[in-house]
């Protein structure tokens, strides 16, 4: 068996059990392997790797080591390309790792700008009812007027301005804090769509 023979039969038994992107990366490595070592130790190389059925078997079960265990073409260059093919396969096994915590931080986010969102609405809605029952008891303040007396009136009305500048205080808080949040994601926005810019 040749090395082109070789290499193909293997192409074709992983292309079952690989994706595309893997299967170039997995074809790419074995192939420059057969080119470090020279057509002289062709047939060397292949009795060390066994049949690429057993080849296969072997780097299916996860048992990357003894795939990689061939005969030395070169210690360093060796190792470079059993540097290269580990850092494929840790990129390859990472990948699903990345996704999920990127999934999880981005619904982490969306459920606490959720939590802000309805805390400002709520304080929103608590300031407006200050308001109005700051304005309801400064009004029914000097409507007792003239049947209560001065102190009454002073209470009602000193109790709903009160009132009303702690509702005047949340809105004001509210919008303070929805402001700086929109500034600052427009601020992450713009540096997100900047950086994938550079990289493109």
């Amino acid at each position: 068996m040749t090395r082109e023979d070789y290499l193909k039969e293997l192409r074709l038994r992983l292309s079952h059990r690989m994706t595309m992107p893997e299967l170039e990366r997995m074809m790419g490595y074995y192939g420059a392997y057969f080119e470090e070592a020279g057509p002289q130790r062709e047939a060397e190389i292949i009795r060390e790797l066994g049949t690429p059925e057993e080849l296969v078997r072997r780097i299916t079960e996860g048992r990357i080591e003894k795939a990689l265990e061939c005969p030395d073409a070169g210690s360093g260059g060796r190792k470079s390309s059993a540097g290269a093919l580990w850092g494929v396969i840790l990129a390859v096994c990472a990948a699903p790792i990345a996704i999920s915590l990127a999934v999880g931080l981005t619904a982490l986010t969306v459920a606490l700008g959720l939590v802000a969102l309805c805390a400002a609405v709520g304080a929103g809605a608590a300031g407006v009812g200050c308001i109005a029952m700051g304005a309801v008891a400064v009004w029914a303040g000097f409507a007792a007027l003239l049947g209560h007396g001065i102190a009454t009136t002073m209470y009602f009305v000193g109790g709903g301005m009160l009132t009303a500048g702690i509702g005047l205080l949340l809105l004001g808080g509210v919008v303070f804090l929805v402001g700086a949040a929109l500034r600052g994601a427009a601020g992450l926005l713009e540096r997100v769509l900047r950086r994938g810019e550079a990289r493109a």
